[in-house]
């Protein structure tokens, strides 16, 4: 809402008493999440990975999600129909030809996913309701 329109209305509900209670939880849980044993051994254990260029995260990326694929697609052929997903095999197939390719050419899909972000970040928003009297 980013609206000026709903700017009253936004700081109506947060200093409301739900609002209030919403935001302090909010923050109880924040510094508990921060400060949990949890996050400080995943922070500790990807702090290697974080010195890696893009790339080479991607290209990892990518290739665990094809290894994770093939693991599913055996997973499909000898496990009964009644507990496997409801998705046909070819779409597994799909799935980890597509994290091949971008393991192959990361460099290419981060070129390509920077070059997409940023035409989102300079286009304007078009509207999605006219004002009274306008057409879209």
């Amino acid at each position: 809402m980013k609206d000026p329109e709903f700017d009253p209305v936004v700081h109506e509900a947060a200093e409301s008493l739900v609002g209030r209670t919403v935001f302090r939880f909010a923050g109880y849980f924040s510094t508990a999440w921060e400060s949990s044993a949890l996050v400080g051994a995943v922070r500790e254990w990807t702090a290697p990975f974080q010195y890696w260029p893009v790339d080479q995260r991607v290209r990892m990326t990518a290739l665990t999600l094809a290894w994770a694929g093939v693991w599913h697609g055996l997973g499909l052929l000898v496990l009964p129909k009644y507990v496997t997903s409801g998705l046909p095999q070819s779409w597994t197939v799909a799935f980890v030809v597509w994290a091949v390719i971008v393991a192959a050419m990361p460099d290419a899909f981060v070129r390509a996913w920077r070059d997409r972000f940023s035409q989102r970040q300079n286009s304007k928003p078009s509207p999605s309701i006219a004002p009274a009297g306008e057409t879209i």
